[in-house]
């Protein structure tokens, strides 16, 4: 059974949310982790907990959204980040589109 929804075609899709009003929204962001890590380093945490999440439980999960609210961190070159508004409006839009 697929649990990734860009793996899915439509069809599988519609199969899944006829039963099932759950799905995983993976949230990392793109910011620094000390001169040794990759600036990727929350979101393939993310993803691969989210993923692995799914595969046990049969949950449906999305992909993962790569930007996060880091303004924080702005003064490290590669950091990206969004306002607390623009992410929330976001993660809505991005829940409310799969009904």
């Amino acid at each position: 059974m697929k649990v990734m929804l860009h793996e899915m075609s439509w069809i599988e899709a519609e199969e899944y949310f006829k039963e099932n009003e759950i799905t995983i929204l993976p949230v990392g962001s793109n910011e620094k982790h000390g001169p040794q890590n990759p600036l990727e380093t929350d979101h393939l945490i993310t993803k691969a907990v989210a993923e692995e999440t799914a595969r046990r439980t049969g949950v449906l999960c999305l992909q993962v959204i790569p930007f996060g609210v880091s303004s924080h961190h702005k003064q490290f070159w590669g950091t990206i980040y969004i306002s607390h508004k623009t992410f929330k409006n976001y993660v809505k839009a991005t829940c409310l589109a799969l009904n």
